[in-house]
């Protein structure tokens, strides 16, 4: 009988159905020109991947098990599926996307459901693919979208999540979300922890500043970067964004 050679020499292997969310960084190459050689500008562009990594701090049981693989600003970040825990996973990125933006980083990704390999060495599979898909071709704004063609993502209710005539996406700068993300009780050691990776110094107290203040703050900081944007294409990126929170803010 005739040996698999393919076999002896790989074994065997599967892929694992996984959540998978894709994401990199608006304006990234441009980060790190501005960086150059200075060591703080640097450190704060090596925070960016580890604040994933903070997520596990405030993240269910089920998910400080998930994998993560980064390379440059690329993230892939995924989990088994698991219905019970998809509304939490989603809206731990949502608080992500809060985190990184107060550290100046507007990131686009997708999420979906799909089969993957995904260890410490390696991540491949359909699932990677369509993520990658959706957020090339698909999210173009600062945001993540919800994979279009799967019923789990297109009826999940979360109150932070939007849409237009093509996507639902991750809708996190909102008076209201950002109320009861920061109402949370933040564990001091997730606290220190976000301040070692991004550079800052969050303190309790300033965590309990209302929704509508820290809308200000991002409005401030997407001003910034809109003067600051070298072409027009990623000038209309930091618009989109910052015309979603113009109308939401309180100015008395």
């Amino acid at each position: 009988m005739l040996i698999d050679q393919t076999e002896l020499l790989y074994g065997n292997t599967a892929y694992e159905r996984r959540y998978v969310g894709y994401f990199d960084v608006l304006g990234w190459r441009a980060e790190i020109e501005n960086a150059s050689s200075d060591p703080q500008r640097i450190a704060r562009l090596a925070a960016f991947p580890r604040m994933f990594e903070t997520a596990k701090a405030v993240a269910p049981a089920s998910t400080v098990g998930g994998r993560m693989t980064t390379f440059s600003d690329n993230v892939v970040v995924s989990i088994i599926a698991d219905p019970n825990y998809l509304s939490s996973w989603v809206r731990i990125f949502a608080g992500i996307q809060i985190s990184l933006g107060l550290m100046g980083f507007w990131i686009r990704g997708a999420i979906t459901i799909g089969d993957l390999y995904h260890n410490d060495d390696a991540v491949f599979g359909p699932g990677l693919n369509r993520a990658y898909e959706l957020e090339s071709k698909s999210a173009v704004y600062p945001r993540i979208i919800l994979d279009p063609q799967l019923d789990e993502l297109t009826s999940l209710q979360v109150n932070c999540v939007a849409s237009d005539t093509l996507h639902r996406f991750l809708d996190p700068f909102q008076a209201d979300f950002l109320d009861e993300v920061m109402a949370t009780p933040f564990k001091q050691d997730f606290i220190d922890h976000f301040n070692r990776e991004a550079g800052s110094n969050i303190s309790p107290t300033r965590l309990s500043f209302c929704g509508n203040d820290w809308l200000k703050i991002f409005h401030q900081r997407l001003s910034h970067e809109l003067i600051a944007a070298d072409t027009e294409a990623v000038r209309e990126k930091y618009q989109w964004l910052l015309l979603r929170i113009i109308p939401r803010i309180k100015w008395v």
